[in-house]
């Protein structure tokens, strides 16, 4: 019985010194884990929206070749045509490049650095998407991408907001208004797109917007 009480005790203690490693390495994993994805700085995702309606444009003019509906003579009439009219816009093109080639060089010679040369030739449109929850937490990612945006967007360029929001808190969601008034307090133009609903703090976000475009059945 001793003997017995003796190896239950040892088999006991084995077990529970096992356990307690175990536990003690989950609990150091989770803290490394939790240290890895503090340290982890998030990043923006870029994407040129000229570049991909251009491509989806050729790849139909493409296809359209392949299984032409018109007469075979028509298509190549068309064909030969869209030759000229493409020949014809680089011809203007090249010219407004020399035109503005010209401009920036008499620019800098009458004393203007490059940033200021930039500021009056930019004119480019940046897209945001902001799907807000109804504690906003997406104003995060909204503010870094403000933030990024004021220091590279030039005064003659247009930030729009494609917003959609049932709305939700209201000071997150005031929070989240006043990210876009940062774009009118530095010139910077904002428009916000409304394709289904912005209504409540949603509302509050697309009234700081110099101009608001909606769908014909939009909440707003």
């Amino acid at each position: 019985m001793n003997e017995f009480m003796e190896q239950y005790w040892s088999f006991y203690h084995a077990g529970v010194t096992i356990f307690l490693i175990a536990g003690l390495a989950l609990i150091i994993k989770l803290v490394f884990f939790k240290r890895k994805r503090r340290k982890k700085e998030p990043h923006l995702k870029f994407k040129h929206w000229n570049q991909r309606f251009e491509n989806d444009f050729e790849r139909l003019e493409k296809e359209l070749h392949v299984a032409p509906f018109l007469p075979k003579e028509a298509t190549k009439l068309l064909m030969k045509a869209r030759k000229k009219e493409v020949k014809e816009e680089k011809r203007i093109d090249k010219e407004k490049s020399v035109k503005t080639i010209s401009t920036i060089r008499e620019k800098l010679k009458d004393g203007l650095n490059s940033e200021e040369v930039l500021k009056q030739h930019s004119n480019c449109v940046y897209v945001l998407t902001f799907i807000g929850s109804i504690m906003a937490s997406e104003v995060e990612q909204l503010r870094d991408q403000i933030s990024f945006l004021l220091q590279i967007a030039q005064p003659a360029d247009e930030i729009v907001v494609r917003l959609t929001s049932p709305g939700g808190a209201v000071p997150q969601y005031g929070l989240a208004s006043s990210q876009l008034e940062r774009l009118k307090q530095a010139g910077l133009r904002c428009v916000v797109c409304v394709d289904t609903v912005a209504a409540s703090g949603g509302y509050m976000m697309a009234a700081v917007a110099d101009k608001i475009i909606a769908a014909p059945f939009a909440i707003i």
